[in-house]
């Protein structure tokens, strides 16, 4: 009575008929744990149970277009992801070249200005570490660039950049990546 399961790809409603129960045991068993009887079920492979006991063809559309909404849904939120982690690993590329640069500056001036020994050690142990980030850093960026290129050509047949302000947007993030490593 309202109640509606989802296990598998069939979605039913339970009601107290007990002959609508014995048809659904016979067409999938696992499903009716704790079930008492069955008002309807649907495969999203085309077919319906209804109170009958004949299979007929689902020609509701909006119960066969809703997977391909969902795997477009997720289409663009795996591309929400794969563009965001490229955008950030972007900034801190661009960060760490930033506090790399300003070591560098710190230490030359340190050098120029005769400091104590222990200070310019320290000095060069920070630059050091900071040179350490760079790479990897630019290692992470070019495996998530590829993966969102590859990822944006394989999905852009079926997402229009018209239509689609994320991948518009991926479009973009790709070319100021790729002017990184320019």
């Amino acid at each position: 009575t309202g109640l509606r399961v989802l296990r598998s790809h069939y979605r039913l409603s339970l009601s107290t008929s007990d002959t609508q129960h014995s048809v659904f045991t016979a067409l999938q068993p696992s499903c009716l744990d704790n079930c008492s009887g069955l008002g309807v079920l649907e495969r999203r492979a085309g077919f319906r149970v209804g109170r009958g006991t004949s299979l007929r063809p689902v020609n509701d559309a909006r119960s066969l277009s809703t997977f391909t909404d969902s795997q477009m849904a997720d289409q663009v939120r795996q591309l929400k992801i794969k563009t965001g982690s490229v955008k950030r690993l972007q900034k801190e590329l661009i960060l760490y070249e930033k506090e790399h640069d300003k070591e560098v500056a710190k230490v030359e001036k340190m050098k120029a200005e005769n400091a104590e020994p222990h200070d310019l050690k320290h000095a060069e142990n920070v630059l050091s570490e900071a040179a350490m980030m760079l790479p990897d850093c630019r290692q992470r960026l070019e495996t998530a660039l590829a993966d969102l290129v590859s990822f944006v050509e394989e999905i852009g047949d079926s997402l229009k950049e018209e239509e689609c302000e994320e991948l518009k947007t991926a479009k973009e993030v790709i070319l100021s990546a790729e002017a990184v490593f320019a």
